[in-house]
C-alpha cells in the first residue's frame, strides 16, 4: 500500500497489514489497542503509558527522541510509527537506514485527534475500528459540550521548562468544550514558553498546573506557583494529562478535567 506522507513529502510504501510495529509516540500506541491490533505491536517508547496497565509486557525501544538501535535491529520491524515535530530527527535517521517508517501530525485541533485515529486505522488495515471508535469519540464530545465559557484560565505544563499553549494545540480546543477559556488563545504559537508578568497581568479564574511528574507534594508545587502568580485558585493536574493527546484525551481526560473542576470551584 502507497500513502502520501506530508512528513518527507512524498509516498511512501506500507505493509498492507505490518505485523512487527513499533511505536514511539504515546498517542499512536494507544490507538493501536484501541483499534485491537495490539498484538502486532512490538516495541514501544518509554513515555508510552497508555493504556494504563497493558504495556508492561512490550519492548521499550528508545524515549522520544533518541531510539537504541540494538533493540530496534532486534525487533526488525516492517513498520515504526512516531509524530512529527520534535520526532523529524529521529523520522530520518530511521528511514536512512532502510526501515519503513510513517509520522502522524502533532494535532493543533480537537479534530486532530480524530483525523489520526482515520489515518492509524488505514494504515494498520483496521478501517471499520477507526470509524467505530471515532464515532463513539463524537458521541462524548457532544455530552461532554458546553454552550458557554464559565472560567478563564491559565494552563502550564512542565517539560523541562514551562509550557503553556495558543490557539493551535488541541490543547485549547479541549478546554473551550468543556467551558474553559484558554487566557493565551491570543497566541498563534503551539506551544511556547510564557512570561511570568504578562501572565500575572491578565485576568484569570484559576491555573491549571501539569507537573512532569507526581512525586513533587502537591503543597510544594501550589506553594511555588503562588510566589509566581499571587494568591490565585490553583489545580495541581496528574502528570501526563493534558499533554496526551490519544483518544483518552476525548472519552477519559476532558469528562475527568470536568469533574475535578466542578469540585474544585
Amino acid at each position: 500500500m502507497r500513502i502520501f506522507s506530508e512528513f518527507f513529502g512524498e509516498e511512501i510504501e506500507i505493509p498492507h497489514e505490518p505485523k512487527r510495529i513499533v511505536s514511539l509516540a504515546p498517542d499512536i500506541t494507544e490507538i493501536i489497542f484501541r483499534l485491537k491490533a495490539e498484538n502486532r505491536l512490538k516495541g514501544i517508547s518509554l513515555y508510552c503509558k497508555r493504556p494504563f496497565g497493558k504495556l508492561d509486557r512490550y519492548e521499550r525501544v528508545g524515549s522520544y527522541l533518541k531510539v537504541l538501535w540494538h533493540k530496534l535491529e532486534k525487533i526488525n520491524p516492517d513498520l515504526i510509527l512516531l509524530s512529527t515535530g520534535a520526532q523529524r530527527k529521529i523520522a530520518e535517521q530511521i528511514r536512512k537506514r532502510g526501515l519503513t517508517v510513517f509520522a502522524f501530525s502533532v494535532p493543533v485541533s480537537i479534530w486532530g485527534i480524530l483525523d489520526n485515529i482515520k489515518k492509524a486505522g488505514i494504515i494498520l488495515n483496521r478501517e471499520k475500528e477507526a470509524c467505530s471508535l471515532i464515532d463513539n469519540l463524537f458521541k462524548k464530545l457532544e455530552k461532554i459540550r458546553e454552550d458557554k465559557i464559565f472560567y478563564r484560565v491559565y494552563y502550564e505544563v512542565y517539560l523541562g521548562d514551562k509550557i503553556t499553549c495558543g490557539i493551535s494545540s488541541y490543547i485549547t480546543d479541549g478546554l473551550k468544550i468543556i467551558g474553559l477559556y484558554n487566557i493565551y488563545s491570543f497566541k498563534k504559537e503551539s506551544y511556547f514558553e510564557p512570561d511570568d508578568d504578562l501572565t500575572r497581568s491578565m485576568d484569570f479564574d484559576f491555573l491549571l498546573y501539569e507537573p512532569h511528574s507526581e512525586k513533587i507534594k502537591k503543597e510544594i508545587l501550589e506553594d511555588k506557583l503562588r510566589k509566581r502568580f499571587g494568591n490565585r485558585k490553583i489545580i495541581i493536574l496528574p502528570s501526563n494529562f493534558l499533554v496526551h493527546y490519544g483518544p483518552s484525551f476525548i472519552d477519559e481526560i476532558l469528562p475527568r478535567l470536568k469533574k475535578l473542576i466542578n469540585k474544585r470551584i
